[in-house]
């Protein structure tokens, strides 16, 4: 896999402050095909918790062609950055998922399915970030709606992932191959990823390498 760095990027602009590890084209292409079908038909509201810069709006954005987009980005520059890169399309708000309204934000997303694709932060602030962000995705896009969630495989286990998400929701089960390289210092190219789908109408569990 290519790096995921970009050019003229420093390395403090990656991983550190509000764990930002941006996503890259080729794990989000990958995902693509191991989506439920009915998420291509246009009738869907896509909710991005944590857009970051807007690497998964540019390819879920074309791809599905969601009815209405609502995202948030809780670093400002980042925000400002999302926001100058999709001034026609999505909502977006600077704030903090995990605290906000999110409803009273983005009213009109919950008006149709919704569709909760992300790279959510992992280890800071506290260490079930993680979870606390699907957990909530999950509630959000009930009771019909689907969350796809880029994550150390590692979540697939533990206590309260299992009490909390797993034994309640079942997911299919995508690691990746080859092992994203974020950046330098910041890197966890060291670290396998995989993506967890939760498809709320009709729940299954699948297993399966990407890449």
């Amino acid at each position: 896999m290519t790096s995921l760095t970009l050019p003229g990027v420093s390395v403090s602009a990656w991983g550190g402050e509000d764990d930002f590890f941006e996503t890259g084209r080729e794990p989000l292409e990958l995902l693509l095909p191991k989506l439920p079908r009915r998420l291509f038909t246009g009738r869907w509201a896509l909710l991005e918790p944590c857009a970051g810069r807007g690497a998964i709006l540019d390819v879920m954005i074309p791809a599905i062609k969601p009815v209405r987009t609502g995202a948030v980005e809780i670093n400002r520059e980042r925000f400002e950055e999302c926001v100058s890169k999709h001034l026609v399309g999505p909502s977006i708000v600077h704030g903090d998922f995990l605290t906000m309204d999110v409803r009273a934000q983005f009213p009109a997303v919950f008006d149709l399915p919704r569709f909760v694709p992300m790279n959510p932060p992992y280890s800071k602030k506290y260490t079930t970030i993680g979870l606390d962000f699907v957990e909530r995705c999950i509630e959000l896009a009930q009771p019909d709606g689907i969350v796809a969630a880029m994550l150390q495989t590692d979540f697939c286990c533990g206590v309260d992932r299992t009490e909390r998400v797993h034994a309640k929701y079942p997911s299919c089960f995508y690691p990746l191959k080859r092992r994203p390289q974020f950046a330098a210092e910041f890197s966890s190219g060291k670290r396998p990823f995989a993506w967890f789908v939760f498809d709320l109408l009709e729940p299954k569990r699948e297993w399966g390498v990407l890449g």
